[in-house]
């Protein structure tokens, strides 16, 4: 009856995490749109700016001509350097203002850090290979060249990042991150049910095919992510052990090459 009770709980969490989700996506859609308002009219009120100041310097010059002068006076000069100096500020602020990271990434782990860009990085790198070889019938790569497109696309070394995780082989990482791509017909989408399955899924020319949308936003990404960091904390926190990640932070070094 407390067996039934734990997972009756852990269900409701489930669901309650799912509709955070939700919540934390629309907020940040809102503010994203709020601030792509914001960039648009800085950026309208300086093409304004810069057509006032345009119109103002070409005056000048045909009254300078018209008085028999020549050159650009030193005050324009100057009014020039100063405008283009404020372009700049205005890139760099919205430069800033384009990497801002999202809300839920505060409560992230260096390990949900890590997940994060593995999922980004596993993501990008399937659509861009159908892109690249845009062919219907190769549109998909055998699991055992994996560790070579990785290392094309990212320029990481798929070895070392295999130890990063603490994984064995290709279908252990897959299940730290299991929406993102799929490997076998039957393979169950759900990483806590791929850990708990004895034997191996995946074999050497089973294809690895994306799971996502190619136009997904990065942003999705880090969502699923968190959702996944929920998750696992509150099947640890009703006793399940398994659910506990086995690798610790570690930066990524790439191998020395032999001299």
């Amino acid at each position: 009856m407390q067996k039934f009770l734990g997972m009756k709980q852990l269900m409701h969490k489930n669901t309650a995490a799912s509709a955070q989700k939700k919540q934390v996506a629309d907020k940040q859609a809102a503010k994203d749109s709020a601030s792509r308002e914001k960039i648009a009219e800085r950026n309208r009120k300086a093409a304004e700016a810069k057509k006032v100041k345009d119109e103002a310097k070409k005056k000048a010059m045909e009254e300078r001509i018209l008085a028999g002068l020549e050159g650009e006076p030193e005050e324009d000069k100057k009014a020039d350097e100063e405008a283009a100096g404020e372009e700049e500020e205005v890139a760099e602020e919205d430069k800033d203002e384009a990497l801002e990271f999202p809300q839920v990434m505060d409560e992230f782990s260096d390990e949900d850090w890590m997940l994060a860009q593995l999922r980004v990085e596993m993501h990008l790198m399937l659509h861009a290979f159908r892109k690249d070889v845009n062919d219907e019938e190769r549109s998909a790569f055998p699991a055992i060249h994996f560790g070579h497109y990785y290392h094309v696309y990212t320029g990481k070394d798929f070895n070392v990042v295999l130890k990063m995780f603490n994984a064995g082989d290709l279908e252990n990482l897959t299940k730290l991150v299991p929406e993102v791509c799929k490997h076998t017909k039957d393979i169950m989408i759900d990483q806590f049910a791929l850990q708990s399955h004895d034997g191996p899924l995946l074999k050497d020319y089973d294809l690895i095919v994306p799971a996502l949308e190619e136009e997904l936003d990065i942003q999705e990404l880090i969502a699923l992510t968190d959702v996944s960091r929920q998750i696992r904390s509150d099947r640890l926190d009703a006793g399940d052990e398994r659910s506990a990640l086995q690798f610790k932070y570690k930066p990524y070094n790439p191998p020395k090459q032999p001299h």
